[in-house]
């Protein structure tokens, strides 16, 4: 208990909202609405791993279209907290765990999706990103709408690995490209923290220790050039940063 009595500023608390725990598989929906309808134009699943002491945090999550056995049952749900939310317009974020019982909410903020994505690789992977087609909401209200039932596709196989600092160190800076260059999947990384900075070991995702995107037409390819990040931020984090 005590590992969960502080707040996000590391604050001790002396009271605690506890909940019924909500297990399965966690996803992320990005949609634009316009006058109520909404379209769907992106969807991933988070895996996540356990820290000792302090729980899950995310570790990457994975791009996923129609063929997804749960999409369908997804978007129908996620329409549906969209109406009783009453939001009408432009870009929605919202994230849902579903099991044998269904989904369920996690959360949904009015943002476009988050992190560090460059348009260029969005437009890449879906055809196009969400700030455009929020600006589309308001602007060509009509046209948006016509798109509103367009099938989710993705022209290639996409992952956002989250670097974890497995042990507190402090970096003189990043070194991502010299890192994950020779990596056929890789595209870009961005950190959290610019220049000298002290990283703190992760235990969330304000001290996740930055991105890396990925992309594959094939996806054997794809989740071993991840598995591969995963070994070097365990064992070999000093090729992902240069390290005092």
């Amino acid at each position: 208990m005590k590992n969960i009595s502080f707040d996000i500023n590391r604050d001790e608390d002396d009271k605690l909202v506890i909940q019924e725990y909500i297990g399965g598989k966690e996803y992320v929906i990005n949609s634009v609405c316009c006058r109520g309808h909404n379209r769907i134009i992106s969807a991933f699943y988070y895996e996540k791993i356990i820290i000792e002491g302090r729980g899950a945090i995310y570790d990457y999550e994975v791009a996923i279209d129609e063929t997804d056995p749960h999409f369908r049952e997804l978007v129908e749900y996620n329409d549906k907290v969209i109406s009783a939310l009453g939001l009408e317009y432009g870009a929605i974020h919202g994230e849902y765990k579903i099991d044998e019982n269904g989904p369920v909410l996690m959360e949904m903020n009015s943002r476009i999706p988050g992190p560090f994505q460059k348009y260029s690789l969005i437009d890449s992977v879906w055809r196009h990103h969400s700030t455009a087609l929020s600006l589309e909401s308001y602007i060509d209200p009509e046209e948006c709408i016509k798109k509103s039932n367009k099938p989710l596709k993705y022209l290639t196989n996409y992952i956002i690995k989250y670097l974890i600092i497995h042990e507190e160190i402090d970096v003189i800076t990043p070194t991502f490209e010299e890192a994950f260059d020779d990596l056929e999947s890789f595209e870009y990384a961005d950190s959290i923290f610019k220049g000298e900075h002290f990283y703190p070991k992760t235990i969330d995702l304000l001290t996740i220790g930055g991105f890396v995107f990925l992309t594959n037409n094939d996806e054997t390819k794809l989740f071993k050039d991840l598995d591969t990040i995963r070994r070097m931020e365990k064992f070999e984090i000093e090729k992902i940063f240069d390290i005092k």
